[in-house]
């Protein structure tokens, strides 16, 4: 999958990602984030912006520890213009980073 994952492949990740999560493993948190990222990383088109979250969401609730989901769900509301969850989710990226020890500098561009 990790493969697929690459700009010339997108359409062939997208679709193996989307059938992998809906028949063989719908708990897997790291292809759940891959995919929603891979939505937001090549297709910006409004149309299907609020299915965006989904994927993250659902990886959040699987592994809500991890700074890059809720970094990567503050970049969804940004693009998305919802202020107020984009927030939330960029402060407990924050928080999470800064307890962990991670560099925080890609949090720190989003809050600007």
């Amino acid at each position: 999958m990790n493969r697929l994952n690459e700009e010339e492949n997108y359409g062939q990740f997208s679709s193996i990602a989307q059938k992998y999560l809906t028949y063989v493993n719908p708990f897997d948190n790291k292809v759940m984030y891959q995919y929603s990222y891979s939505l937001l990383s090549h297709n910006r088109s409004k149309t299907n912006l609020s299915e965006r979250p989904k994927w993250t969401e659902e990886a959040v609730i699987y592994d809500n520890q991890n700074p890059q989901y809720h970094l990567h769900l503050a970049n969804l509301y940004y693009v998305m213009n919802n202020r107020l969850s984009a927030k939330k989710h960029c402060d407990t990226a924050m928080d999470l980073a800064q307890n962990k020890g991670i560099n925080t500098t890609e949090i720190l561009k989003l809050k600007a």
